[in-house]
């Protein structure tokens, strides 16, 4: 009678509390890629020199200009270094989305595969104990 009680209060909790935890737990590692990469902020400097790294414009019009031209490859540079980060980023997010969407179409099977995986296994130990 115990292990019926068991077994009721499992399915309950299987179909029941741990749907909403985990439905917590996957939008909680979201939220944590999201701001891991902190996509608002690699936008929002997108444009920024890498590492704040400009030149010195003062002097001639020579040391002027070489100092923008190194401004704008620390810019470009800060650009590529931030796509890459943002498409890691996204392509991670991703995967977190699908593992949890996988997860939870999953999850509402996984007592009938262990029944049906505990009834084949007992099947094949008969069939061999018979032949």
């Amino acid at each position: 009678m115990r292990v019926l009680q068991l077994f009721v209060h499992y399915l309950h909790w299987h179909y029941t509390r741990a749907f909403v935890e985990i439905f917590k737990l996957w939008t909680n590692l979201l939220w944590f890629v999201k701001e891991f990469f902190s996509f608002y902020i690699l936008l929002k400097t997108f444009f920024m020199p890498w590492q704040r790294l400009r030149g010195e414009s003062r002097g001639t019009i020579g040391e002027w200009l070489g100092s923008k031209i190194i401004t704008l490859c620390m810019s470009v540079v800060g650009m590529i270094v931030r796509s890459i980060v943002i498409v890691f980023g996204a392509v991670v997010m991703l995967l977190v989305f699908l593992a949890g969407v996988l997860l939870m179409g999953v999850w509402p099977l996984l007592p009938i595969l262990v029944l049906f995986y505990f009834v084949t296994g007992l099947v094949t130990v008969f069939k061999e104990l018979i032949l």
